[in-house]
């Protein structure tokens, strides 16, 4: 499975998936036909449905970022393999999450050869510890399980 990367501006981090589903909606207006007393013998009247094609692509990640996860900033701009701690790396996604320093604007997300550009609506991250504990050198070894929700889009007014 492809490594995502989710960036803004200087910032960027890699998340290592688990799982990738993709959601499509339609929002569709139901109009329901008005029934009388005088035409009820006749049946029920069909549901009219009004398609103002309204889709919205959205995105969900689960996966992790550990300290191997590749990960950029304003003040570490390593570009290759980091050396930063699976902990800085969450600090970096939560740069991101909170604009990155912009005023406003899309954040991209980079998967199996495309880019989006959208909105990070939900994340939850979860400190693990590495997979075996015994052996890891200090807790900066850990990992943090990443559960994102991604919706492509641009701002208003765009």
């Amino acid at each position: 499975m492809s490594e995502i990367v989710i960036s803004k501006g200087s910032y960027s981090v890699t998340i290592y998936p688990n799982q990738i589903p993709e959601e499509y909606a339609n929002k569709l207006t139901v109009l329901p036909i008005p029934q009388t007393a005088s035409n009820q013998s006749s049946g029920t009247k069909d549901t009219k449905i009004l398609d103002l094609l309204r889709l919205t692509h959205t995105i969900i990640i689960k996966g992790y970022i550990t300290a191997s996860a590749e990960a950029s900033s304003a003040t570490n701009d390593s570009g290759g393999a980091s050396t930063l701690t699976a902990k800085e790396c969450k600090e970096i996604l939560k740069t991101i999450i909170e604009g990155a320093g912009a005023n406003g604007g899309t954040c991209a997300l980079a998967y199996d050869g495309d880019t989006y550009n959208g909105y990070i609506e939900k994340v939850i991250m979860t400190e693990k510890a590495a997979d075996d504990p015994a052996t890891r050198a200090n807790v900066e070894e850990g990992r943090y399980e990443i559960n994102l929700t991604f919706v492509e889009g641009v701002a208003i007014g765009v």
